[in-house]
């Protein structure tokens, strides 16, 4: 019985790694699962865990306390960020940090508040658990 789950677990997680890459190249955005590469959401995640993402629409709803993934070329965020949703500014927009980090992405005007339309997905939790695999990025 628990080899034949071993089993499963071992097929879907070979998957996830085939199609998430495949997925993101075509879409342009991180679709079903990325790979932490720094270390500005520890204790929550670190370095090279792989952790699962939705996909948003424009019904997704976004609120403190949601990471989320984001990036805007024109604006100055050119990689894709995970951080989490803190606050929202007067005017609708999101403001970010990671959770190891001690000022928010916003401060000293480093980056405008986030807006909806360039978040790329969030993560899905279990409880207050978010979904991911420790170290698998690697």
């Amino acid at each position: 019985m628990f080899k034949k789950f071993g089993n499963y677990l071992f097929i879907i997680i070979v998957a996830i790694l085939v199609i998430s890459p495949l997925a993101t190249l075509l879409r342009q955005k991180p679709t079903l699962a990325v790979t932490i590469r720094t270390w500005s959401m520890v204790p929550v995640f670190t370095r090279g865990d792989m952790v699962f993402i939705l996909p948003t629409d424009e019904h997704t709803s976004f609120s403190p306390g949601r990471i989320i993934v984001f990036r805007s070329e024109e604006n100055g965020i050119r990689d894709w960020t995970m951080h989490r949703i803190v606050d929202v500014d007067r005017n609708g927009g999101y403001i970010t940090k990671g959770d190891a980090n001690e000022e928010t992405d916003q401060v000293g005007s480093r980056f405008p508040p986030v807006e909806a339309e360039w978040i790329a997905g969030v993560v899905p939790t279990i409880g207050a658990q978010p979904l991911m695999i420790p170290l698998l990025g690697y």
